[in-house]
């Protein structure tokens, strides 16, 4: 399992007025088997385009193999499987251990796989 972490640039989201296409990427592969991209943000809206902290692309090989922006109103296709918000208050209990069978970010991560195998049969 690869790792990526990515630190946003929130002066460049904050002068383009919170716009998604200028938020945090998220490159999706639908044809990569391999890999299974994820975002975790806790500010993730998925109700406004000029409130929302992702940005997704997905590869697009009819365009010359690009990462092309995805309309919005696709994103919701994409919550059970990559975009995922965290519940605060779990992330935050101290009784949640990181070698718990209860870790939040794993569970979180194990149900996004699920719907990420369903969708792509």
């Amino acid at each position: 399992m690869d790792l990526i972490a990515i630190r946003d640039d929130f002066a460049f989201w904050q002068k383009n007025k919170y716009e998604c296409y200028a938020a945090k990427p998220l490159w999706i592969n639908l044809n990569d088997t391999y890999s299974h991209h994820i975002i975790f943000d806790d500010n993730i809206r998925l109700d406004s385009v000029d409130d929302c902290i992702v940005n997704i692309r997905l590869f697009n090989s009819i365009h010359n193999a690009k990462y092309l922006n995805v309309n919005f109103n696709s994103y919701k296709y994409f919550k059970a499987t990559s975009i995922l918000q965290p519940d605060l208050v779990e992330l935050l209990n101290p009784n949640l251990k990181i070698d718990s069978k209860n870790n939040h970010y794993l569970s979180m991560i194990k149900n996004a796989e699920k719907s990420y195998e369903a969708n792509s049969i």
